[in-house]
Formats: C-alpha cells, sequence, structure tokens
C-alpha cells in the first residue's frame, strides 16, 4: 500500500464543480479508530444496519454527483426499497443477488 491516494477535495466554497481529484496523504488510524477483535455479527444489534462503499471517488463523475444533489436539494430523489426475504429464503436471497435482480439493497 502507498503513502498517498487518490481524494477529491474542495479547496474553496462552491458547489461539485470545486471538486478537485488530488493525491493526498493516506490518513493512518488513530487510537480508538481500530476495533480489534470486532464481530459484526455478534457484536452489532439486530436491527441496526452497517453500510460501506469499497469504491473509487473516480467512480463517478462531478455531473453525475451534481444530478444526484440537484435532486436532493428539492426534495425530489425517490429511491426505491430492494425486495426483503425473511430467513427462510436465504437461498432465493443469495440467488437473487447472484443473478444481479435486485434493485437497492436486499
Amino acid at each position: 500500500m502507498t503513502d498517498t491516494m487518490r481524494a477529491y477535495v474542495i479547496s474553496e466554497p462552491g458547489g461539485p464543480e470545486r471538486l478537485e481529484l488530488r493525491a493526498i496523504q493516506r490518513p493512518s488510524p488513530r487510537d480508538g479508530w481500530v476495533l480489534k477483535d470486532f464481530h459484526p455479527m455478534g457484536d452489532v444489534p439486530t436491527g441496526v444496519k452497517l453500510a460501506l462503499y469499497s469504491g473509487e471517488a473516480s467512480d463517478i463523475t462531478c455531473a453525475q454527483f451534481q444530478r444526484y444533489v440537484s435532486l436532493v436539494e428539492p426534495d425530489e430523489l425517490v429511491l426505491k426499497p430492494g425486495p426483503s426475504f425473511h430467513f427462510g429464503q436465504l437461498r432465493e436471497a443469495h440467488a437473487t443477488m447472484d443473478e444481479n435482480r435486485a434493485v437497492g439493497k436486499l
């Protein structure tokens, strides 16, 4: 792993047009930032959801980002939830993911 990473940076006030892709110093975890011996299945209470995105900032263009911002500001962004499955439908849920039939999160 290198000591630098790419990140979008806003160095002055403005909208997405001010985003600049730069190489910056990769941050390193400080005390308290890393959970040792963390087991999500046992440590996260029922009903609490974790989400993460492991893509790069370059995965979305400024124009695409602005499109979403322009929908969020006037409260016009419509999000459709994906299908829900009971535990007994676990195989069907996995098949839905594997076959890319889900729209949204499962």
